[in-house]
């Protein structure tokens, strides 16, 4: 089959963004290749900041509110940061199930424009090639550190076996089973937090 790469401008996550995809030949016969993402940072910037180690395990798996993130993850605390960007980081592979990014939305900056594109992706996405049967992220918290102004930066990682999108019953793109890292930086709203920037680091 012919392939085609999902990865946009932006390069923006392993998994709305990169793939491969298809016609079939007129024999049935089809071919697939590794693709893999290009990670950017499309403004460029940067604050340094110290880091602490969690003790969160990279392998684990958080199950995702349906209507948002568990009371854990709206505590102003350190465990409460960590807590919402791993929430975080799962709804982002919930919405690969069924294109709807609401909830993500509602807890996501307009300012962050890499984070609304990235939904916007996700949603052209689904519409294009189908839907993911099962959350792919296995996500877990690897450190996290508080600036003067008080915004959290956490470090998730972020891993999936092979990923398959499904469109009338056939597959109509996949990715490579891997993983990468997500960078959020993390600021108080209404008594909860707001992803106002991210960082996706291959």
């Amino acid at each position: 089959m012919r392939l085609r790469r999902l990865t946009a401008a932006l390069a923006l996550s392993a998994l709305a963004l990169s793939g491969c995809s298809g016609d079939t030949n007129g024999d049935g016969t089809s071919t697939t290749s590794s693709v893999k993402p290009t990670v950017i940072d499309p403004t460029g910037s940067s604050s340094p900041t110290s880091e602490s180690p969690t003790s969160s395990s990279a392998s684990s798996t958080t199950e995702a509110a349906p209507d948002g993130p568990p009371e854990e993850a709206r505590a102003n605390t350190k465990e409460g940061a960590e807590a919402f960007a791993k929430w975080y980081a799962v709804e982002m592979g919930d919405a690969t199930t069924d294109g709807d990014t609401s909830t993500l939305r509602s807890h996501t900056s307009i300012d962050c424009k890499v984070c609304l594109r990235y939904l916007e992706l996700t949603e052209e996405t689904a519409a294009r090639y189908g839907h993911v049967r099962s959350n792919p992220h296995q996500v877990g918290v690897e450190r996290s550190s508080q600036d003067e102004e008080g915004v959290w930066r956490v470090k998730t990682r972020i891993d999936h076996d092979k990923i398959e999108y499904r469109k009338g019953g056939k597959v109509r793109s996949f990715v490579d089973p891997g993983g990468f890292d997500l960078n959020l930086e993390l600021n108080r709203l209404n008594g909860g937090w707001e992803t106002q920037d991210w960082l996706l680091v291959q």
